[in-house]
Formats: C-alpha cells, structure tokens, sequence
C-alpha cells in the first residue's frame, strides 16, 4: 500500500494554483505577441462580439439569439468579449486557450476533492488536474503553413469542453452531498452550454441522464425505509423536472429564433453530411488525430488507469457513504459510455476525423466521472502502480512547461509534442492582405476574391481583410467564393471563378512540379483538382486576361478580361477528365437565345425594382441535387454592384428550411450592352417533408431588397415563390 507522504493538506492546491498562473502568464505572453487575425470560425465569434456589444449599446434591441451571424450562439460572447467589444484580439485569443483550462481544473476540484482524501490523493488529484490542463488540443494557437490547420485560437470548442466538464463536476457533487444548491449549478451551466455551441443540447441531456443514473445509485445505497423511499422519490422527480425545466426553457428560446431555425440547422447538416463523404475514417488520419488532440501519452495513461484502477475497484469493500462501491463503479461505467460516445461523435456523429474539437466536451465531461474513483482507489496501488501512472503525467507536464516558458519554441519538438504554439510578427501574406486591403479602399467598390487553397495562407490572407473591414465600417466589401464551403460538394464552379474579380492561389513554382500536373489527362480527387488548377493559373500571363497584383507564399490575380481568361480556363476543362463533383458542378454553361427557347421556365420576365430583369429561371432536379438556372441582365437604374441572387427552400408557412445564393457579376463591362447573363447553382434538395417550395429574389449585404413586379410573392413583394422541382 502508497502511503500518504507527510505535507500539508493545503500544499497540493497551492501547487497547482502555481501551476494555473504559470499557464495564465505564459499563454498571455503568447497571445499578446499575436499579429493575425480571427481566421475561418474565429472570426465569425469575433463579429458575434461585435454585433453584440453594439446591439448592447443600441437603441432598438434585437434577441441576442437572432443577432448575426446567426448560426453562432451569444453566450460564446462569455468567452470572446465578456466586458464589452474592443478591436484588440489578443484579449479574445487568450481567454480561448485559458478560460477552458480553468473551468476544467475547477471541474477536477469539485468532482474530486474531499475533506475524506488522503494527502497522497490530494496530489495525485492536484496532478491529474495540471495533466489535463496541457492536453495538446488545449495548445493551437496562430495558423502556420508549418502546422496542419486543425484547430487555432478563438474557437470555442473547448470553452464548451470546460463549461461541460464544470457542469458535470457540479452533478457529480451534488450526488455525493445531496446538494440543490450544487445540483441547480449543474442544471444551469449544462443548460447553458446549449447558447455556445448547438452539441451544448447533447450536453445538457447527457448532464441529466448521468445525474438521474448517479442519484439513483446514491440513493439505493441509503436506508430504505418507507419515509426514506418517498424523500428519494420526491429527490430524482424534482431533480428530473428540474433538468426538463432548464433545458425545455433554453431550448424553445433557441427554437423560436434563428439560431436553431430550420435554415441553419439544415446548413449544420449538409455541412457534416459533407465532411462525412470527403473527410474518410482511416487509421492515419485517426492516428494524427490522437496524436495533435490528446497525445500518446495521454492514451498510455487512460488505458494504464482503466487496468489499474479498474482492477481495484471491481475488488475494493462496499465502502461507505457516500463514496460506495456502487457508486464508483457507476461513475466508471459513465465516464467509460460518455468517452464512447464522445470517440463516435466526434469520428462519425460529427462526420470530421481530423477535427477532434468536435468530441472535446464528451472527453471532458468523461474525465471528470472518473476523477472520483481514481483519486479514492490510488492510495490502494502498490508504489509501482502509482509510479507508472503518475510519473508519464509528471514528465509530460514538465515537457509542456518547457515548451511555453520559450516564445518560439523548436517546430519539430512541437510537432512532436503535437500542438502549435506559433504567435509573432506578420509574414508576407498578413503584410500582402493590407495592401490589398489599402488598394480596395482606393478603388473604392466592392470585390470578389476567388481563393483556390483552404489552408493557414488561404484562411490569414481573409483574416486581415475581415478584421480591416471591421476595424474600418466603411471599407467596401470584399467578398470570398472558395470551392470547399461545406454547403455544396467541394468543386471548383467555373462560374464563380470567372464572376470574381481577384483570384488567389499558390504558385506552383517548381518547374517538373507544374509540368507532371498539367500532363494529367484524368484528375480524380479533389486535391489533384487544387493542384493542376494552382499549376495551370500559375502559368498565366497579361495576355490571358489577368495581371499579377502582389505576390509572396500566394499570388493575386488581377482579372482584367473574363472572356480571353474563360476561353484559356475552357480549353484546360475540355482536354481532360474531371471526377464526377467537378463536372456536376458545372454543367453545361449555354447564353444564346436557342437554349433559352428549349428550356420550360417556371418564372419569366419578372423586373426586381427597375433594376434587374430575371427573364427566366429554369428548375432541375437529379435526384437528391437541385439545379437553379437563371437568365437575367441589369437595367438601367442599377447601380450598386454587391447584389446577390437568393434561393430559400422553405416550408408552408414561409420559414427558410435551406438557403442558397449566387453573387451577381456586376463589374463594369457586365453592365454594358443588352446581353441576358446566365449563372447555374446546384445544392443538396431539402427533405420533401420539409419543403416543397422555393422563394427566390435579390439582395445586397447591407439588407437591401427588390420589389418582385409579378408573381406569387411574400416579404412585402421582395421573394417570388415557385414549386420546387
């Protein structure tokens, strides 16, 4: 048997309050040498902030839930900016690595710690917390093209991870002291984990079921006298409302608005039914996954604690209130099915196999179950046991320490430790976006970038031109179209190539490189289909219709004549074969009166405002895609050159089940002439039973819409709506 070692009490708890502020300093130091942007999801929590504050300080008030972007929830804004918006980001970076690391080693203390503990459970509690607060998924910080783009700072994954191992903490407490005070904690904070991601509904219920399950437990280790059956009773029925009340209450404030409206959770699951079909389950990839989420000695570590402590509980006495052996061994089976079902939401339910984060919350909420029986079985190990157990967490803790105590630590020792601590001074491509940025103010209109990679130089060169539009309101609006946008299968659309203004890219700068791609004659993946398009455009010239505007790690591309560049892009298609999501992609482009006249419109000659004519728009329908075509041209009194085309599938009463949309080219050679433009968009049909209609109209980001002249229309006029096909 361990013995306890001769310390204070308090000394383990001060230790790992030493640790915690160690961690604060370090991840601050990081975070305030950041020089790029919120990137992809991150920025999209930062503008919640944004709007947020500003609907704050506004005079007309809007539902939080219904402030845009709508599909990000405003209690992450608890995370991003709790105190008010400032366009400082460093303050948000920080309190996204930090607050979860926090929230979790409280977790650890509520779930774990007792007055009963041995000081020898005490540290190895004290240890386990300062193990978990470095896992690597914790430890991602500025986008690198040295580091794969898992995950990055200012998400909000492990805020949610921290919010529901504190509320699962709370449950496991209130269960072993027979706390409503502790039990509405739980009630609440799982409740609420709803308001930061839409898995916070997956939360909430799993938060109630193990709480029901435990006090169940708990209670059937008591006397089971008449008046103690009914007082157990009344116990679990008003702990069960409870839970029911809290979550009934959050849900149908979330369903009644657009956060959880059809529309986006629709969007929500097209993007996972994409990932699924794009993003396929092989060991490799579940290998790296593991490997840059919870790291290798952490898996030694889980499986060394089940064998151990597994072994000395199914053996340990029945013990006595209220740490029984019933109820330890409850907690182990909770936190081995909430670990499962964490591992198949995040591979499968989630459908995104390099994106751990997505399954963060269930790891949690399962380490925290197991806390209880690990720290109350460990002093019954021999001293091996608890050497092999506690020295791989020691070693690892000192291994993260040495890592963040150094402002750039060695790529390789993070590669191998598996996370990414990159923060500092802007490269080329940051300083490359600011000019960019500079010259859109000059020019003073709004653009459309086409941006072909979906990496780190791909997501900062965005980054800085989202964060200088919200830094300066009144810079025109620079808009990106991309081929992956988890709406539509990823696919190159050649119309929306040829609608933008810029395009970005890599350069293939390698001689043999570029010449092996292009002599492919059948591109058969997706990234085949990157890399020949990055090679191709990289062999352009002014006589092609594009000039070079900058380039350093990319290139922007100036287009300068649409026509001359379609041709070039045209021959390129035509001499190969394309895999099949590249050619549904692109149908047959036709703009002549003949192919106009042998189509069957279910909408013609309809005039927007005076300002566009939709002179026809053709359905299809290919078995589970939809195909819109429209032909129309600008009239006269146009002017504005950000409007969109929108596509709603809605249902009987008008509510957008799935939305769809295609920007408009209206540069000005698009606006001369009398010639009808045609666009195509395909996207995955909504469920029939969801949807049997399409509204359509158009729009400018700013809100604006046109009056529809004829037609069946609602929106004060602004959407005709037709059957779908």
């Amino acid at each position: 048997m361990l013995p306890s070692p001769s310390a204070k009490p308090w000394l383990p708890l001060f230790v790992l309050l030493l640790w915690l502020a160690f961690v604060g300093a370090a991840v601050w130091q990081h975070a305030q040498r950041a020089t790029q942007p919120p990137i992809h999801d991150a920025s999209t929590y930062f503008l919640k902030a944004h709007n947020f504050w500003a609907n704050v300080h506004s005079e007309k008030r809007v539902n939080p839930l219904d402030i845009e972007p709508t599909f990000r929830p405003p209690g992450t804004v608890l995370m991003s900016y709790p105190f008010g918006f400032d366009t400082d980001y460093r303050g948000f970076f920080f309190r996204s690595v930090y607050l979860p690391i926090v929230l979790l080693a409280a977790g650890v203390l509520i779930a774990g710690y007792g007055r009963d503990l041995s000081v020898a459970s005490v540290w190895y509690l004290v240890l386990v917390a300062c193990f978990l607060s470095t896992l690597p998924f914790f430890y991602y910080f500025q986008a690198s093209p040295d580091f794969r783009l898992i995950s990055y700072w200012g998400l909000v994954d492990n805020f949610l991870g921290g919010m529901a191992a504190l509320a699962v903490a709370a449950a496991v407490r209130s269960v072993a002291k027979q706390s409503f005070s502790w039990f509405v904690i739980a009630a609440a904070l799982s409740s609420f984990c709803v308001w930061i991601k839409p898995t916070g509904v997956l939360v909430a219920a799993l938060t109630g079921i193990i709480w029901f399950a435990l006090a169940l437990i708990r209670s059937r280790s008591a006397g089971q006298s008449a008046a103690e059956k009914q007082r157990v009773v009344r116990r679990l029925m008003l702990g069960a409302g409870t839970f029911a009340l809290f979550g009934a209450a959050v849900l149908a404030m979330s369903l009644a608005s657009r956060y959880l409206s059809p529309g986006n959770l629709r969007h929500g699951e097209l993007a996972v039914t994409i990932m699924r079909n794009e993003l396929p389950v092989s060991w490799d990839a579940l290998r790296r996954s593991v490997h840059m989420g919870l790291g290798y000695v952490f898996a030694a570590w889980m499986l060394m604690s089940i064998v151990l402590v597994g072994n000395r509980l199914w053996r340990m006495p029945t013990g006595t209130l209220p740490w029984t052996q019933p109820l330890l061994a409850g907690l182990g089976v909770a936190a081995c099915v909430t670990f499962a079902f964490g591992v198949w939401f995040w591979i499968f339910g989630a459908g995104a196999i390099y994106q751990i984060r997505y399954g963060v919350p269930f790891i949690l909420m399962a380490l925290i179950l197991a806390i209880p029986p690990m720290v109350r079985l460990i002093p019954t190990l021999p001293r091996w046991g608890y050497a092999v157990l506690a020295v791989p967490m020691a070693l690892w803790v000192g291994n993260m320490g040495l890592l963040l105590v150094q402002s750039d630590p060695s790529p390789q020792w993070q590669l191998s430790s598996g996370v990414n601590l990159t923060s500092g001074p802007r490269e080329g491509v940051a300083q490359q976006a600011l000019d960019f940025a500079e010259l859109v103010k000059r020019e003073g209109r709004n653009v459309v970038v086409y941006s072909m990679p979906t990496g780190a130089t791909d997501a900062e060169f965005q980054a800085v031109i989202d964060y200088s539009r919200v830094v300066h309101p009144a810079m025109p609006e620079v808009s990106f179209r991309r081929p992956v946008d988890w709406a539509r299968p990823s696919a190159h659309r050649v119309d929306e190539m040829l609608r933008a203004d810029y395009w970005l890219f890599e350069p293939v700068r390698d001689r043999r490189t570029a010449e092996a791609l292009l002599a492919l004659e059948s591109i058969d993946s997706f990234r085949q289909e990157v890399a020949v398009l990055q090679a191709w455009a990289t062999q352009l010239t002014s006589g092609d219709g594009v000039e070079v505007v900058s380039e350093t790690r990319t290139r922007l591309l100036r287009i300068t004549d649409s026509k001359r560049l379609e041709s070039k892009l045209n021959a390129l298609i035509e001499s190969r074969r394309w895999r099949e999501a590249f050619a549904s992609a692109n149908p047959t482009r036709r703009t002549n009166g003949e192919s106009l006249a042998a189509t069957s419109p279910v909408l013609e000659s309809v005039v927007f405002g005076d300002k566009i004519e939709l002179r026809s728009l053709v359905l299809g329908r290919n078995g589970d895609e939809t195909t819109v075509r429209i032909w129309w041209k600008p009239l006269r009194g146009l002017s504005e050159r950000d409007w969109i085309f929108f596509i709603h599938s809605i249902d009987d009463r008008g509510n957008i089940v799935l939305n769809n949309q295609i920007p408009l080219d209206l540069r000005e050679e698009s606006l001369k002439g009398d010639q009808f433009h045609v666009n195509t968009i395909s996207f995955v049909n909504a469920p029939r039973e969801a949807s049997t209609r399409l509204a359509v109209g158009f729009y400018r980001p700013n809100g604006s819409m046109l009056a529809a002249s004829r037609g069946l229309r609602d929106w004060n006029g602004t959407r005709v709506i037709v059957p779908a096909p």
